[in-house]
């Protein structure tokens, strides 16, 4: 028997003993490393209309009243935004909301809100299976002076294992006012 051979029944034997993980890598879409989104203002959800529109165009439904969660609300100038995106080494969160209001009217300031990003991870990193999905949130304080509320973070990678590759699903993507109540939310202005 060749040298040649006794290696690879060697590498076989030790494989037979010692699985090697095999991990496919997941697919890399072009635009794929960061998300931006607009937020409105969070409202109660609707899980029995309650109430028909007047004028029926394509939605059939709605609750009425709707009821916010935070006594805050967008000034005129409020056009907030959030914005995850990974970065070398980490993943970057940014929430801008330039205009908020306390009901008086007045600019907020001396408050802290707290952006949130909920994240669905699927990954390499299980031992018992090829992947795993784990549910988390990574949040940052929005501290407001004068009605302007801006906040960055970079998070290191902490999700994974080093050498591991995984997909971030964005589940969610909401601002907290100081007592926890949802703010805002990420969405679409309908007017």
């Amino acid at each position: 028997m060749s040298c040649r051979h006794f290696a690879v029944l060697l590498i076989l034997a030790v494989a037979t003993v010692h699985p090697l993980a095999v991990y496919a890598s997941h697919d890399v879409p072009r635009k794929s490393a960061g998300i931006r989104v607009g937020l409105v203002r969070a409202y109660e959800d609707c899980t029995e209309p309650n109430a028909v529109h007047d004028q029926v165009v394509v939605l059939n439904s709605a609750c009425a009243p709707a009821v916010a969660f935070s006594p805050y609300r967008f000034g005129p100038q409020g056009q907030a935004t959030a914005q995850v995106q990974t970065v070398s080494g980490g993943i970057k969160m940014r929430f801008a909301l330039p205009d908020v209001r306390t009901v008086g009217d007045t600019p907020v300031s001396n408050m802290t809100f707290r952006g949130r990003v909920s994240l669905r991870v699927t990954d390499h990193g299980c031992s018992s299976a090829p992947s795993c999905t784990i549910e988390t949130f990574i949040g940052i304080d929005i501290p407001c002076v004068r009605g302007r509320c801006v906040a960055s973070h970079m998070y290191p990678d902490l999700f994974l294992p080093t050498g591991l590759e995984g997909s971030a699903e964005v589940l969610g993507v909401d601002v907290l006012d100081a007592a926890g109540n949802r703010f805002a939310t990420h969405g679409l202005l309908l007017n």
